[in-house]
């Protein structure tokens, strides 16, 4: 590698110590922000590593900083750079992305989660077809260190959950779960939660945050978010839109919202500026807690009736919801 012209030798940044310069690659790393969607993250580490022969000793020491960037899209054409890529990572902690629904794509990343499996941290997915979903499900059957699971599906959020437990990944820090699943209007599945195997409480002694997202059973879902036994300070992010009816009662929102909003208070307590948000209106319910530190939403719940459902439901149902 060529050394740098002084011009670029003498610039305040390469007078930044390991310690700074690393901190600072590892920030690069994030896969979760929606930057890494035009600059991925695996992308800028390997610019970072061609830069000088300081910064490509750097990252070629830090194992850990590689196994960030799993970004199987990237990866999956080339065998040679995804094995050189793997074989930087070492023994670190593996976090995989696969954000395209694709057989080919799908078949890598199984693959590569599959050999690595005792290593995977994080598991960041899009799938919305039913061979593809099947491979990722067979996955997650097997027990594993796994904290972080990020799932885009086209299949119901309940039927997902329903498709492994949930519980064998005792150090599970994060569940996010979109789905886009259509149920069909008036299609005479009024299914009653809490006979599937997820019956018995669920503890996730790590979980600190819940973000769900779900156009179907919302019912199902609020019961097996009862079920759930999480870390304290656990927050909870809800977006349901309900198109069965009946599907949803006031009862199950309110001790739904009782139970994460005492689970969240540490966490809230931190944030005690933060402005809450409360709307009670015909057919929908929404609850948000803002942080001025952060533009994101640290604690929302948000419930709706489809809107080929609402001439069908009472107005008044939901206007008598008091929340505990």
């Amino acid at each position: 590698m060529t050394s740098l012209p002084s011009s670029l030798a003498s610039s305040p940044v390469f007078a930044l110590n390991s310690d700074i310069l690393w901190r600072i690659f590892l920030l690069n790393t994030y896969m979760t922000t929606k930057f890494d969607e035009d600059i991925p993250a695996l992308d800028t580490l390997r610019y970072t590593s061609q830069v000088c022969t300081a910064w490509r000793e750097l990252t070629l020491q830090s194992p850990s900083l590689w196994g960030r960037v799993i970004n199987i899209v990237l990866l999956w054409h080339c065998d040679e750079w995804r094995d050189e890529v793997i074989r930087r990572t070492r023994s670190s902690p593996l976090y995989l992305k696969v954000p395209r629904t694709d057989p080919a794509v799908t078949y890598v990343a199984v693959s590569l989660a599959n050999e690595n499996w005792s290593r995977v941290y994080s598991l960041d997915i899009l799938s919305f077809h039913p061979k593809e979903e099947k491979a990722w499900t067979d996955l997650l059957r097997r027990p594993s260190c796994l904290r972080h699971l990020i799932v885009r599906t086209a299949t119901a959020a309940d039927d997902f959950l329903d498709s492994f437990s949930i519980s064998d990944f005792p150090s599970l820090e994060t569940l996010d779960l979109w789905d886009s699943h259509k149920v069909p209007l008036d299609n005479g599945d009024h299914r009653q939660p809490g006979t599937n195997q997820h019956a018995l409480a669920i503890v996730l002694p790590h979980l600190q945050q819940i973000n769900i997202r779900s156009f179907g059973y919302i019912g199902a879902l609020l019961a097996y978010l009862g079920r759930i036994s999480p870390k304290e300070g656990c927050t909870l992010c809800f977006d349901g839109v309900s198109v069965v009816q009946p599907d949803v009662s006031p009862r199950a929102v309110s001790d739904i919202l009782e139970k994460f909003l005492q689970c969240s208070q540490k966490t809230l307590a931190a944030t005690m500026e933060a402005p809450v948000n409360i709307q009670l209106v015909r057919n929908q319910i929404e609850f948000s807690i803002n942080s001025f530190r952060s533009i994101y939403r640290i604690f929302s719940f948000k419930w709706s009736l489809s809107i080929l459902l609402q001439e069908s439901r009472p107005s008044s149902e939901f206007l008598s919801l008091t929340i505990s």
